[in-house]
């Protein structure tokens, strides 16, 4: 017994505390920190109303969550995923919110070009099975992995980058904001889905 009803921005914390739960489970290790999360909430076009969803349980407490990101202009390619909190794994949940995701994503198709191919792409740690089987079950294909590689930066903490073929790592701000972003586009504009975006 379970409601699944919108996210609350002052639930921010809990809702955090179930994806490092979920992390914890699968990697070993916590995803994001609350800060990270209020940003994500703050993106321009991202309604916590209309595009993100908790499991409230019939105590109160919060046991998954799950969200659509539809940015692009375009409405090409959708975003999905959910995470759910180790103690309420494999008790339907998964399948719950895979529709969740699916019916969201359905209202904005009308939005894309007419016969436009729209891609709704989940995202989800490759070592969880469980999500992974849903997905399969539902019709879905890996066709992308994604690989999070991280540093130690301690040791060149305040020193310049290395200037390699006149290249050099600056710290950004607003003097570079414009050129990050053209940077950006110019980078992806070959990607897979890729689609013509205003600055």
């Amino acid at each position: 017994s379970y409601q699944i009803r919108p996210t609350r921005r002052e639930e921010a914390a809990e809702v955090m505390g179930i994806i490092n739960a979920y992390s914890n489970a699968v990697l070993g290790a916590a995803e994001e920190a609350v800060e990270s999360l209020l940003a994500d909430w703050q993106t321009p076009g991202l309604s916590l109303e209309t595009d993100s969803v908790v499991v409230e349980l019939p105590d109160g407490r919060l046991g998954a969550t799950a969200e659509l990101w539809d940015l692009q202009e375009t409405h090409l390619r959708m975003f999905g995923y959910w995470r759910i909190h180790p103690d309420f794994r494999d008790q339907g949940l998964e399948e719950r919110l895979a529709e969740w995701i699916e019916e969201r994503a359905r209202r904005d198709v009308p939005l894309a070009l007419p016969g436009a191919r729209v891609a709704l792409i989940h995202r989800f740690i490759d070592l969880d099975k469980m999500a992974e089987r849903v997905l399969l079950s539902r019709g879905y294909r890996i066709v992308r992995r994604l690989v999070r590689m991280t540093a130690d930066l301690k040791d060149s903490v305040g020193q310049d980058g290395p200037e390699v073929i006149g290249i050099r790592l600056l710290p950004l701000d607003e003097t570079y904001k414009e050129g990050a972003i053209r940077a950006l586009h110019e980078a992806f504009r070959d990607h897979w889905g890729a689609a013509p975006e205003s600055f």
